[in-house]
C-alpha cells in the first residue's frame, strides 16, 4: 500500500509545509488535513511533493503513515478502499458497523501504546470528486478519530471548503487546456453519472467548454450570464462548464468586467436609448433606482 521512497532530494519548501503540518500541539491546535494544490501543468512538481512528503513522513518515529496514488481508473478513491487500508495498517478487521468508533478505539491504542499519529497521504485526490462514496466523505472519521489527513491534487472550489489547511503551489497560474485535456476534465467530473458521453447535457458541456477556452484564446473575458446569453443556454450549464475548467484557468466574481453593463436614457423622454442586458431587467421592475450588485463567475484571458 505504501509507495516506494523517493530517491530524489527533499525540497525546503515542501518539507516545511510537511513540518508544520505534523508539528505537535495542544488538541486546541489540531491540525486534522492539509489540502496541498498543483496546477495541472506541473504534474512533475506534484510527484515531487508526494514523495517528500511520505519521505518525511516515514522517517518520523511519531508518524505511522498510510500513503498511495488514486489511479485515474478503479476505485482507489472510495471510502471503502481507505477504510480497508487503515484497517490492514492497525492490523484490526474492517468494521461493519460502527466504523468511527472501532477506529478511534485502535488510534487511540496507536498514541498511547507506541506515541504514534497515524497520518494519511494521498495523491490525486481530486479524481472523481463528486462520487458519493470518494474519501473526501470520511472528513468527519478522520476529525472524530484524530487522523491527520494530507490531500494533494488539482485545485476545485468544493474541496477546498473540506480541509482546515491549504498549501498553494499553484500561486496563480492560469494554463488554457486542449481538447484532450478538457475531454479529461469532463471525464473527471462527470464519471459519477455512469456513461454519460451520448448524453445531450454532455454534448452541451464541450460545446459550452470549447466557447469557454476559443474566447479566451482571443484575449476575451469570459462572463458567465453573458456567455450563457449568447448561447441561448441555461446559465447552469456555463456555470458547470466554468466549474470544470477551475484547475486550469481560476475564474472570480470580482473586477470591473463582471458588472451589468448599464443602458442609456433619453435625458427628455425617460427611455431606454440603448438596449443592454439591465434593460429589460430595469423595465420588468418598473424603477431604476437601485443598483444591480450581483455578479456571475469570471475568467480572464
Amino acid at each position: 500500500m505504501d509507495i516506494l521512497e523517493s530517491s530524489g532530494s527533499i525540497l525546503p519548501q515542501y518539507s516545511d509545509v510537511i513540518k508544520k503540518f505534523i508539528a505537535p500541539g495542544n488538541q486546541t491546535e489540531f491540525r486534522e488535513s492539509l489540502y496541498v494544490t498543483f496546477h495541472p501543468a506541473d504534474e512533475t512538481d506534484q510527484s515531487h511533493f508526494f514523495e517528500n512528503a511520505f519521505s518525511i513522513l516515514k522517517d518520523n518515529n511519531h508518524v505511522e503513515c498510510i500513503a498511495y496514488n488514486i489511479d485515474s481508473d478503479g476505485i482507489m478513491y472510495t471510502s471503502y478502499y481507505l477504510i480497508k487500508a487503515i484497517c490492514s495498517k492497525l492490523n484490526i478487521p474492517i468494521p461493519k458497523k460502527d466504523a468511527t468508533k472501532k477506529l478511534a478505539s485502535a488510534i487511540k491504542s496507536l498514541q498511547k501504546e507506541k506515541n504514534k499519529n497515524l497520518v494519511i497521504l494521498i495523491n490525486n485526490i481530486h479524481l472523481a470528486p463528486f462520487a458519493s462514496d470518494h474519501i473526501t466523505t470520511m472528513m468527519k472519521l478522520f476529525r472524530g478519530c484524530n487522523i491527520r489527513f494530507i490531500g494533494v491534487g488539482h485545485e476545485y472550489e468544493h474541496i477546498n471548503s473540506l480541509f482546515s489547511m491549504r498549501e498553494d503551489f499553484r500561486k496563480g497560474k492560469n494554463i488554457i487546456p486542449n481538447q484532450g485535456q478538457t475531454d479529461q476534465l469532463i471525464h473527471n467530473h462527470t464519471r459519477h453519472r455512469g456513461p454519460f458521453e451520448n448524453d445531450a447535457e454532455f454534448v452541451a458541456l464541450n460545446q459550452i467548454i470549447q466557447r469557454i477556452c476559443k474566447r479566451l484564446e482571443d484575449k476575451k473575458p469570459v462572463i458567465v450570464r453573458k456567455l450563457a446569453g449568447e448561447l441561448h443556454t441555461d446559465i447552469e450549464l456555463v456555470n458547470e462548464a466554468m466549474y470544470i475548467l477551475y484547475p486550469y484557468v481560476k475564474y472570480s466574481q470580482s473586477g470591473d468586467e463582471s458588472n451589468y453593463e448599464k443602458d442609456k436614457v433619453h435625458d427628455l423622454y425617460g427611455f431606454p436609448e440603448t438596449q443592454t442586458e439591465t434593460t429589460s431587467i430595469f423595465l420588468a421592475l418598473g424603477r431604476r433606482d437601485i443598483e444591480l450588485e450581483y455578479k456571475h463567475k469570471i475568467m480572464m484571458p
